[in-house]
C-alpha cells in the first residue's frame, strides 16, 4: 500500500486539489448568479460598461431569460454539491448545460443581441470550455469514488 504525502489528499480521502478546483467553480459560478442577477434587475450601475444591454435584456423572452437562470442557478448549485461531495453535482452541471444552450442560443439568433467585442467572444467561449469541463469533473470525481 503506497503511501501518500499529506499536502496531496485532505483528511476526507481526496486531494487537496479536488477541494481547490471545487472551490474555484463555486466562486467562479457565484459571479455568474450575481450577474445575471444584476442584469435581469436591470441594474444601471452594473450595466453601464454594455452599451445596448439593457434593451437587450428588456426584449429577452422569458424561456431564454429562464434558461439563463436555470443555467448559473444550477452551475451554483453543481459547485455546492462538489463541495458536499455529492454526486448530483454532474446531473446539475449537465441540466445547467440545456439552460446555457437555451439562452445563448436566443442571444446568436437574436437581432437585438449587442454588438460583442473581442472579450465578450473570448469569455463565451471561456465560460463554455469551464461548464464543459465542470460536467466532466464531476463525472471523474464520481468514478474517483471522491463523490457519493
Amino acid at each position: 500500500m503506497s503511501e501518500s504525502h499529506p499536502s496531496e489528499t485532505a483528511p476526507t480521502g481526496v486531494p487537496v486539489w479536488f477541494w481547490i478546483v471545487s472551490g474555484l467553480a463555486l466562486l467562479w459560478n457565484a459571479f455568474g448568479l450575481f450577474d445575471f442577477y444584476n442584469s435581469v434587475s436591470l441594474n444601471e450601475e452594473y450595466l453601464a460598461a454594455y452599451p445596448g444591454y439593457i434593451e437587450f435584456i428588456q426584449s429577452m423572452p422569458v424561456w431564454a431569460m429562464a434558461g439563463w437562470g436555470m443555467g448559473v442557478s444550477l452551475s451554483v448549485v453543481g459547485s455546492a454539491l462538489l463541495l458536499l461531495r455529492k454526486a448530483w453535482a454532474f446531473h446539475a452541471y449537465a441540466i445547467a448545460i440545456f439552460g446555457m444552450i437555451v439562452s445563448f442560443g436566443y442571444q446568436l439568433t437574436s437581432d437585438m443581441t449587442p454588438d460583442g467585442d473581442l472579450v465578450t467572444t473570448i469569455m463565451t467561449g471561456v465560460i463554455w470550455v469551464i461548464a464543459f469541463a465542470l460536467v466532466w469533473f464531476a463525472k471523474m470525481a464520481t468514478k474517483k469514488g471522491w463523490l457519493s
